[in-house]
């Protein structure tokens, strides 16, 4: 690897250190946070035009993260990994959060999908059950990490499964331990 790969990749794990500036209302359909480093993930796969039209999918489907409404239930699905993805602290529950993802795209009704949705939803399970899910896409701030802090929302695979089915709105809040605005 050359020394300006090394820069580039040492400069992204700096700045992916960098703390939220803000505190989002998911009830009000908020921004999710984007570290830099997904905010750098996403840049890139953005400018990749077959990439770009084969990851992603409504607001939050695929790398990073949007705001508004969901525009069907997949697009639902992935704001909850996004919210997760944007609260979590500690590497294994980012691959909880995968795994939660994947069993609800496995039971999802599809026939109210677009040709392409259904196709994203093919797509990500294969992804997310492949060893690139382990690297692509991941918070670099999380990867040393090992434990969720006490006041994490997500301490196991039960609570991520618990968030996942809970309405949109004020009862995703209760469970984030977080009040609306």
């Amino acid at each position: 690897m050359s020394t300006r790969s090394l820069t580039i990749v040492a400069g992204i794990a700096l700045v992916s250190c960098q703390a939220p500036a803000y505190k989002p209302d998911y009830s009000c359909y908020d921004k999710v946070y984007d570290s830099p480093s997904t905010m750098c993930w996403r840049g890139i796969m953005k400018n990749l035009p077959y990439v770009c039209d084969h990851t992603f999918h409504g607001q939050y489907g695929g790398c990073g993260y949007a705001e508004g409404k969901p525009c069907d239930r997949l697009d639902a699905l992935c704001r909850k990994h996004d919210i997760v993805y944007g609260e979590a602290k500690a590497q294994p529950t980012l691959r909880m959060a995968d795994k939660v993802f994947v069993e609800e795209l496995g039971v999802l009704d599809c026939s109210t999908l677009s040709a392409n949705g259904r196709k994203f939803r093919e797509n990500g399970i294969h992804f997310m059950q492949s060893s690139w899910a382990d690297i692509i896409g991941k918070p670099l701030e999380n990867l040393a990490v090992c434990e969720e802090p006490a006041d994490s929302p997500f301490q196991d695979i039960e609570s991520i499964r618990l968030f996942f089915h809970a309405p949109e709105g004020p009862e995703e809040m209760k469970l984030l331990k977080k009040k609306p605005r």
